[in-house]
């Protein structure tokens, strides 16, 4: 039994480690994580566990271009930054729907939903925010090139480190 777990463990990295090579034999670079922040006006930590009144293990992201409805994504981890700072962590889970492709080059994107869940009693509401995440594909690379905020861009993506979102409500 357990020659057979070491077996499809080894495929699965070595299936893993081929499908990031570029055709030339490097790796292409992923890069498409997104840190969320979500904070009040006065840039208070809505994601702090210790809150009672925060959103920490109540927020849930929609995937709205998934072949069926109300798909969570589940890629989506919370985490805490240097500063102390709550954020979510999205690294991957949206479908990605191609939009656009020349030769060397695609572009995707996917379309998701946060959903604010209010606790028993609560009295003030959170509207849902809509996210649009624009990516390009290309031999060498795979990262995010926009992102839309309830149709607003709100960041340009940093190479080499992850993109940054705070959402304030």
């Amino acid at each position: 039994m357990c020659k057979y777990g070491i077996s499809i463990g080894l495929l699965f990295i070595g299936l893993a480690t081929v499908s990031c090579r570029q055709e030339e034999g490097g790796l292409q670079r992923m890069e498409q994580v997104i840190h969320f922040y979500i904070q009040n006006p006065q840039g208070g930590d809505l994601l702090n566990p210790n809150d009672s009144l925060g959103y920490a293990n109540r927020v849930n992201f929609v995937d709205l271009n998934a072949d069926r409805l109300d798909v969570q994504i589940g890629e989506v981890t919370p985490q805490i930054d240097e500063g102390g700072k709550n954020y979510l962590e999205y690294t991957a889970g949206a479908t990605r729907v191609l939009v656009d492709s020349v030769k060397d080059q695609k572009k995707y994107i996917s379309d998701f939903v946060i959903k604010y869940q209010n606790r028993e009693g609560d009295t003030k509401s959170m509207s849902n925010d809509t996210l649009h995440v624009a990516y390009l594909w290309s031999p060498s690379i795979f990262r995010i090139s926009e992102i839309l905020l309830n149709r607003k861009k709100i960041t340009e993506p940093t190479v080499g480190s992850p993109s940054k979102v705070v959402i304030t409500k």
